[in-house]
């Protein structure tokens, strides 16, 4: 629970209000009040003459004095209390108390930020964040990392260990271990610096990572400790500042999973600042927090969660790179090039028909002599997809239209995933740049059309390490940028 400090006593006069809740049978009813309302209300003694004024005394004795905190935090049994308007009399002239969440400010497109104080390995949200060194140690390192060690035990050291070493501001993503409460745990490497221009930086690249990671993810709830206010010094006011901006501007920003973001503060002086900034951005005669203009579009920035891989994310899709072999792949939907009798064609087609067996030459035997561009569609046959899509004699100009006839197709179907080659770069001979740029073009296209609602995850899983470099170069080329509304969103291409 919370160590609140009150302030603000308000005397109040109401003829006959003590009568009415000062016996015993309404106590309960007075303790539900002060918890709903978060205040604490003493009935004071005396006569309802008394507390009248003008009778029985020159100095009348209030019937009731409630106290109230404006910059308290949280609560003890919820996290999201809310504070009804309602009215009190105070010393015979109404007063409005205005409405006010305690803990939490919401953002204006719906994301929920919301103030706890305590343990975070002890919190229960899909993501855990923990601040690190470069080399992820964690038992004997102190601060957040020291309690993510003793909350994980060894087989999260053991994890954090097989990840190496990385640069400052990096954010790298381990399973749970031990006691932690959450799917995923995201390791930030915060780096140690006394300049207020790179802290900032440094919290900036590290929330925007994380928001980035758990929506390619498809978590909803993901909880910060005060990024840098431990062993790294950083100045908690600013911290604070920085972490509300940061959820702000990517709320603004971006279309999202994210849901819930919680900042958990473990001591009394980050407590305080975190309070302090919370209590200004919902004090709405504030102009700072009235409105916060910000650029209509801003490109997500490419990461890599693994070795070989790099992921971004566009609308409510997520996007990714990798090299290994299509046959493979456990996505819903598995996407072959083909010629026109779809079950031939050149090496990926083979290898899916092979992979596949006899049910899948089976079924592309009944398509013959497919237009151009089209794409047709059969079971899977020995593949872990649930079904497989022939693209038909495509060419660099049809790419992008192809691609997007596929997105479709998928999303109608209620798909949640799709895997695409390096479509068409073998027999047909599309060169392996335009191939990059249709699939990329092809995936905003369909996000800015469709508005899927399904589909969430488009990969392109190329054989070869050319392939591979090419793809990655156009993902860091040509980063989808969008506006933040969802009834029309707007992409351009960085140049």
């Amino acid at each position: 629970m919370w160590k609140t400090k009150y302030r603000n006593l308000y005397d109040i006069y109401f003829s006959g209000i003590r009568k009415l809740i000062g016996d015993e049978q309404n106590n309960g009813w007075l303790k539900m009040v002060e918890k709903d309302h978060f205040c604490a209300i003493e009935v004071v003694k005396g006569t309802d003459d008394s507390m009248v004024p003008g009778k029985a005394s020159s100095k009348p004795v209030p019937a009731l004095q409630l106290s109230r905190s404006i910059d308290v935090t949280t609560i003890a049994d919820s996290d999201e209390p809310v504070f009804p308007q309602h009215r009190h009399h105070l010393s015979g002239k109404r007063k409005v108390i205005p409405r006010r969440n305690l803990n939490k400010l919401s953002t204006p497109e719906g994301i929920d930020v919301i103030l706890k104080d305590g343990d975070i390995t002890q919190e229960q949200a899909d993501v855990l964040v923990n601040t690190c060194g470069s080399d992820f140690k964690l038992t004997g390192s102190g601060g957040v990392a020291n309690a993510f060690g003793v909350a994980g035990g060894p087989k999260l050291q053991q994890y954090c260990a097989d990840l190496g070493t990385a640069s400052k501001g990096s954010v790298m993503e381990t399973d749970p271990a031990g006691i932690l409460k959450c799917k995923s745990i995201y390791h930030a490497v915060t780096p140690s610096t006394s300049s207020n221009g790179e802290q900032k930086q440094a919290i900036s690249q590290i929330m925007s990572k994380c928001f980035q990671m758990m929506t390619g993810d498809n978590y909803d709830s993901i909880a910060f400790p005060a990024i840098g206010t431990g062993n790294l010094n950083y100045p908690r006011k600013l911290v604070a500042a920085e972490m509300y901006n940061e959820v702000f501007k990517f709320s603004q920003r971006y279309l999202s999973s994210v849901k819930k973001v919680y900042f958990v503060a473990f001591d009394q002086q980050t407590i305080q600042a975190f309070n302090d900034e919370l209590s200004a951005r919902q004090d709405m005669s504030n102009p700072s927090y009235r409105s916060m203009s910000l650029p209509g579009k801003e490109a997500f920035m490419v990461t890599a969660p693994s070795p070989g891989q790099q992921r971004m994310v566009v609308g409510p899709i997520t996007v990714e790179v990798q090299r290994g072999d299509i046959t493979a792949e456990n996505t819903d939907i598995i996407v072959n090039c083909c010629s026109g009798n779809i079950g031939q064609g050149g090496g990926v087609t083979n290898a899916i028909m092979s992979a596949g067996g006899s049910a899948v030459k089976q079924a592309c035997a009944a398509y013959t002599n497919q237009p151009k561009g089209s794409v047709c569609e059969t079971v899977s046959g020995k593949l872990s997809c649930k079904k497989l899509y022939h693209l038909v004699n495509t060419t660099a100009s049809q790419l992008g239209n192809s691609i997007v006839k596929c997105l479709t197709m998928a999303e109608n179907s209620g798909m949640t995933s799709i895997a695409f080659p390096a479509a068409g770069t073998g027999s047909h001979g599309i060169p392996l740049q335009d191939c990059a740029d249709a699939i990329f073009d092809g995936i905003k296209s369909f996000v800015q059309q469709c508005q899927p609602r399904s589909l969430k995850l488009v990969r392109v899983t190329v054989f070869q390490q050319q392939q591979l470099t090419v793809f990655h170069s156009a993902m860091n080329s040509g980063i989808p940028q969008f506006s933040r509304s969802k009834s029309n969103p707007t992409f351009t291409t960085k140049k």
